[in-house]
């Protein structure tokens, strides 16, 4: 055999594990109560706590002061003023067309002649009777198919 393969067939030993031994934590220093939170704080952040409360204080202002301006100015709206548009117009263009060879023959000016009589007559009569009355309606009925 080679120590290649040798080395393949040898049992694995398990690692040797030591017991843990449990370690006490260290004791807690007790806080003054008499101290804030702000004083146990390192000088940089108490810097950065400083500059946020002035600006908070300001925006605060700000805000107060812009209604207050607001309420005495009368909160007057901007309107726009409505100017008509003038309407758009057709123009019409006239076009230079060449009559149908069918305008002059005599079938169709017949046809035309009787569509305007046609026309004529409908306009000129009356379809309205003043002695038609209007039926009366009955509301109470039910039309439900049963």
């Amino acid at each position: 055999m080679n120590p290649e393969t040798q080395n393949q067939f040898q049992p694995i030993q398990p690692p040797v594990v030591e017991p843990v031994v449990p370690v006490a934590p260290a004791p807690i220093k007790p806080i003054d109560k008499a101290k804030n939170m702000y004083d146990l704080m390192d000088p940089k952040r108490k810097k950065y706590i400083k500059i946020a409360g002035i600006l908070m204080g300001v925006i605060l202002v700000l805000l107060i002061l812009s209604s207050v301006a607001a309420a005495l100015r009368g909160m007057k709206k901007m309107t726009a003023l409505a100017t008509p548009t003038p309407s758009p117009s057709a123009t019409l263009i006239p076009v230079n067309t060449t009559p149908s060879k069918y305008a002059t023959d005599a079938g169709v000016l017949k046809i035309n002649n009787d569509v305007s009589n046609l026309d004529q007559d409908l306009n000129n009569t009356n379809f309205r009777d003043p002695d038609l009355r209007v039926p009366d309606v009955r509301f109470d009925q039910n039309f439900a198919i049963h």
